[in-house]
């Protein structure tokens, strides 16, 4: 009897261990895959900032601006191109996310932008753009001459052109001035085009954009990143487009000015206009209210109640038709919990 019970306790062991191993391995996670995100060309501080998960992409913004795509292993990671962001100067990128086709990025310069995937053979014909030449002071012409690209054709003059699927290489002259000056390559480094002058500033949107579209002509059939929409809210000093989250088959966003506003993407022949659609700034209710004081998230708290947690306070916004009203406030913990606050939600 003795033995026999000994046997049951060891059997009652062995199972409590088995157990205790099992319920470990439902919380033990493992690394499967990593990516290097190695600076491209004159891009660097690639630190990632945040993410979003859209049609088994996995969509990153970084430090300096640029947004990045992973499919597979295959595929790789697909970086957005400066000449895409819609400023030139670098922003973080504070938050992002996705809705039917549409990667929506906030930036902490103020600047709200939407993203897609597109064939480079497309994408590389439906950039567009136009600048003034510099008169050439040797002749006496009182005209204005344009230097445009449409269609994947570079225009200039009277009736010159030249398809941009000739062009291997963009190479900038020496500076005259103010005046920025760059020819086109072709086959074997051959200049195929005469010295484009532009102001100087004019001129290194220029060479971003040519270098875009060398890249998406290079990459004909394969995806590449495009900005398609971008709209500024003008709040570049107070900590810019904070927070972004998907509400009712909608995207609303929560900026440094804590306004809290519904958007709306409505496709147009180039880009999508992005436009507010309801909003509300909880500073006109609470004026003592400042972003960069808190950490400040919000949610969908039901079909008709949007939360927006500010350290320990809780400001219920109240959704009717067409309409976004301020309601109740109130504690997020109770009495005795002093040192807690939200960080996120």
């Amino acid at each position: 009897g003795e033995e026999r019970e000994k046997e049951e306790e060891e059997e009652e062991e062995k199972l409590g261990e088995e157990k205790e191993k099992e319920k470990e391995g439902m919380y033990r996670y493992s690394v499967t895959e990593q990516i290097a995100l190695t600076p491209q060309q004159k891009h660097d501080h690639t630190q990632v900032t945040c993410m979003a998960v859209w049609e088994n992409c996995l969509w990153g913004g970084c430090q300096n601006g640029l947004v990045f795509c992973y499919q597979t292993r295959e595929e790789g990671v697909m970086f957005s191109h400066v000449s895409q962001l819609p400023f030139a100067a670098r922003a973080k990128v504070n938050t992002m996310t996705a809705l039917k086709g549409l990667v929506w990025v906030g930036f902490d310069n103020g600047w709200m932008n939407v993203w897609k995937q597109g064939e480079g053979g497309i994408i590389s014909t439906e950039v567009c753009f136009s600048s003034l030449l510099v008169k050439n002071r040797k002749t006496n012409s009182k005209k204005d001459s344009f230097l445009t690209l449409s269609n994947g054709i570079m225009t200039w003059g009277d009736d010159e052109s030249l398809s941009v699927n000739e062009v291997k290489k963009v190479k900038q002259r020496k500076k005259k001035g103010e005046v920025f000056c760059f020819c086109l390559l072709g086959e074997n480094g051959e200049c195929i085009s005469p010295d484009f002058e532009v102001d100087d500033n004019v001129g290194i949107k220029w060479l971003d954009i040519l270098e875009f579209v060398l890249f998406c002509n290079e990459n004909r059939k394969k995806k590449v990143l495009k900005s398609c929409g971008d709209v500024e809210l003008g709040i570049s000093k107070i900590g810019g487009v904070l927070s972004l989250s998907v509400i009712d088959e909608h995207v609303w966003s929560l900026d440094g000015s804590l306004k809290i506003a519904e958007w709306d993407a409505k496709p147009g022949d180039k880009k999508f206009a992005l436009s507010p659609l309801r909003c509300l700034s909880l500073n006109t209710h609470h004026p003592y209210l400042l972003a960069k004081t808190f950490e400040v998230s919000f949610f969908s708290a039901s079909h008709s109640e949007i939360w927006v947690v500010c350290g320990r306070k809780v400001y219920v916004l109240v959704r009717t038709l067409g309409a976004l009203d301020m309601g109740r406030v109130g504690e997020a913990f109770e009495e005795g919990e002093e040192e807690e606050e939200v960080w996120c939600g």
